[in-house]
């Protein structure tokens, strides 16, 4: 009596059912590592939020002078760039300020993408007798379109595909 075993295309079929499933759940988990990232980076603006306000609560109202009108990363950065392709450089007087409020500068992901690297969050204001009446934030999330949290004004990555830009004023 002969032992039978499976056949090459039963083999076949099971292993490419094995495949379809293993690729929905790849697709899957990279979803929730993107949300996971994404709502990362909306706790740490909210962070920075607070600190801002407390800032302001302690300063009359005006809010921190980064020492120009450009635009600054917001936190703490090894390099001391941060930015689309490292367009934005660290202020140590924004950090300083900001210090008090939260201790630990947190730094913005970086991501790369075909056209780049984006990473970090942004700060700028226009200053006036060493501090600012109002700021503007920015920062990134993976994919597009997504919507930004506190109201913020979501625009496209220049590739319109990669991420969204939100960008978030305090007046």
């Amino acid at each position: 009596m002969r032992v039978r075993g499976f056949t090459l295309i039963e083999l076949l079929v099971v292993i490419a059912i094995i495949g379809i499933l293993s690729s929905v759940v790849l697709a899957s988990l990279n979803q929730a590592r993107v949300k996971g990232r994404n709502a990362g980076t909306t706790q740490q603006i909210r962070e920075y939020k607070n600190a801002l306000a407390l800032y302001a609560l302690d300063n009359g109202g005006q809010f921190p002078d980064p020492g120009g009108t450009a635009l600054y990363c917001l936190g703490d950065y090894e390099d001391g760039i941060c930015g689309i392709n490292g367009s934005m450089t660290t202020s140590a007087a924004l950090n300083t300020a900001l210090t008090p409020y939260i201790p630990s500068l947190p730094a913005g992901i970086s991501q790369e993408f075909s056209n780049g690297t984006v990473e970090g969050y942004g700060y700028q204001c226009t200053p006036s007798g060493g501090y600012c009446p109002s700021y503007t934030i920015f920062w990134f999330l993976l994919g597009y379109p997504r919507s930004c949290a506190f109201s913020a004004t979501a625009i496209a990555s220049p590739d319109g595909t990669s991420y969204t830009i939100c960008s978030l004023s305090s007046s």
